[in-house]
């Protein structure tokens, strides 16, 4: 009776693990990429040692899109390797581009396909916010 269930787990997570491994070669090459694009010439190292830091960083409490924390950490990683400020500042904008703006056009296609407005969503939460208030 348990195997199915054991066997369903399994699977789920090595789909997990698959998708994991996946998900960390493509930041990697993303980095890469983006180091051909401004010009700097440094190991690939320093793809890992950037998605390193840009993960510790998002991990605390940010502002919306990671806007400034991501940055100062991809900079940091980037400068690890002793790349120009310049230089990566360019690299920290482009991978925050590559990783945000893609993410927020398919959320926002997915809440106009849903029928929902951003307008409808903060009147929705100002009601509810009211609604809260009121019961307390």
């Amino acid at each position: 009776m348990g195997e199915p269930i054991a066997g369903a787990c399994t699977a789920v997570g090595v789909g997990v693990l698959v998708t994991v491994k996946v998900t960390v070669w493509v930041q990697v090459w993303v980095a890469v990429a983006i180091q051909v694009a401004v010009m700097v010439a440094v190991p690939v190292a320093e793809g890992v040692a950037v998605a390193v830091c840009v993960a510790v960083a998002v991990a605390l409490p940010q502002a919306p899109s990671f806007v400034g924390v991501f940055h100062v950490a991809a900079m940091t990683g980037a400068e690890l390797f002793l790349v120009p400020r310049s230089s990566a500042a360019a690299y920290a904008i482009l991978l925050w581009a590559i990783n945000v703006l893609p993410i927020t056009a398919v959320g926002l296609a997915f809440l106009w396909l849903e029928g929902f407005s951003l307008s409808g969503l903060a009147k929705a939460s100002q009601e509810w916010a009211a609604e809260d208030v009121d019961q307390t």
